[in-house]
């Protein structure tokens, strides 16, 4: 092992023990202060089970069948979980809001770095073959840092998607999610059927390299989202 490769995995390993005492204290100040201790077991097994199914649609259902929970407990546990500010829960768009509130939602880690210790991955994103979801979940608390609380996400019947809806109420914008520097045409569907439904001003495509507009859709890196989105 050459001297550089030894401090990087020191490195690496004083970052994994910063993210457990993380937990532990979120266990103990935390958690504890909303639930019996007793049921701490079942909570740790749905964050796992969150973790491994990170920016996807859970089913509460589907998620008690796995940790062995009541369904209810799922829904319960969630709801601490987003109150105590680790995951967050994206709702679909609909203008009829009253089907937003029934629709299935995505969960996401709002720290990648506590997503990765509860799944014990802490390879580089290029070796992972989760880096889309790592990337959507970095726009994500970007996005909320500057600001934008009331964000979801936009699904239609033939299965076009757009990954983010930042929703003013009185604007909808959309923000796609590519993890690749070179942008394909196909990249750009599920942004050109929300255009063409819901005709809102702009749109933005996030990505790690272009950055020439195409239109009402702005091509932008992940790093200046706050100057161009937030109201």
């Amino acid at each position: 092992m050459t001297l550089k490769n030894f401090y990087g995995l020191k490195r690496i390993e004083k970052k994994i023990g910063v993210l457990k005492s993380i937990f532990d204290l979120y266990v103990k100040k935390e958690l504890v202060g909303y639930l019996k201790f007793g049921k701490i077991v079942g909570v740790k097994k749905l964050i796992e089970y969150l973790a491994i199914n990170n920016g996807q649609k859970i089913k509460h259902e589907e998620a008690a069948c796995k940790c062995s929970l009541k369904q209810h407990r799922v829904k319960e546990y969630i709801e601490i979980l987003k109150e105590t500010f680790l995951v967050a829960a994206i709702r679909p768009f609909f203008t009829n809001k009253n089907k937003e509130l029934v629709k299935i939602p995505k969960i996401y880690f709002l720290d990648n770095g506590v997503r990765n210790f509860f799944i014990n991955n802490f390879n580089k994103v290029e070796l992972r073959n989760d880096s889309g979801f790592l990337f959507e979940s970095f726009v994500l608390q970007e996005l909320t840092k500057s600001g934008l609380d009331n964000i979801k996400f936009w699904q239609d019947k033939q299965k076009h998607e757009v990954d983010f809806i930042a929703d003013l109420i009185s604007k909808q914008t959309p923000i796609e999610i590519k993890f690749k520097e070179k942008l394909k045409q196909n990249d750009f569907i599920g942004l050109n059927t929300f255009l063409a439904n819901y005709n809102p001003k702009k749109a933005y495509l996030i990505n790690t390299g272009e950055q020439k507009d195409k239109g009402k859709i702005k091509i932008r890196l992940p790093f200046n989202l706050n100057k161009s989105i937030t109201p």
